[in-house]
């Protein structure tokens, strides 16, 4: 501490003004690392440099920025190879951690729509052909019509499912006393 003192005693104001100089040029040009280091050597010899002090700052901020969007780009690319791979719970939960930091963020609510699509597709399609929960396979018991329509009729309902599915499938219900 003492050798540190002695250094800076020894530094004119425009020797620590061009080491800001040089840092703030760093910065500007993306070097983030080194102006850290060039403003932190400021703020050791001189601690209560304002100019360092704010430097340092939004240097520290722009190092956050660029960590957090590296990691909602990591999770947006996972939620991608998942869906892909046909892990959909997998690709709904990593876009779901986006979401948590940014509800709004388009490619997370993209990677959601498509996998809440192939689930739809999955459970409600022609007919229970892949290893379905045993609770899907139950509600899936839709007969086919003349005219080809699905339906599924209940006379007495013994089990009752809560949730939801997206399907773009139109959808008619008829009630009849009997």
């Amino acid at each position: 501490a003492d050798a540190i003192a002695e250094r800076s005693r020894e530094r004119s104001d425009d020797e620590w003004s061009r080491d800001l100089d040089d840092a703030e040029a760093r910065f500007a040009a993306g070097e983030l690392e080194t102006a850290l280091v060039l403003v932190q050597r400021v703020l050791a010899g001189r601690p209560a440099d304002d100019r360092a002090s704010d430097l340092e700052r939004r240097l520290l901020a722009r190092m956050d920025e660029i960590s957090r969007i590296a990691e909602r780009d990591r999770l947006i690319e996972q939620a991608e190879a998942r869906l892909d791979s046909g892990d959909l719970e997998g690709a709904i939960a990593s876009a779901h951690l986006v979401l948590a930091r940014d509800r709004d963020d388009a490619d997370a609510l993209g990677v959601v729509q498509r996998a809440y699509a192939l689930l739809s597709q999955r459970l409600l399609g022609d007919g229970p052909e892949q290893n379905l929960p045993p609770a899907i396979r139950f509600v899936d018991q839709r007969v086919a019509n003349p005219d080809g329509t699905l339906v599924h009729s209940v006379r007495e309902p013994g089990l009752r499912l809560r949730g939801f599915v997206i399907d773009e499938t139109t959808v008619a219900v008829t009630a009849s006393a009997g």
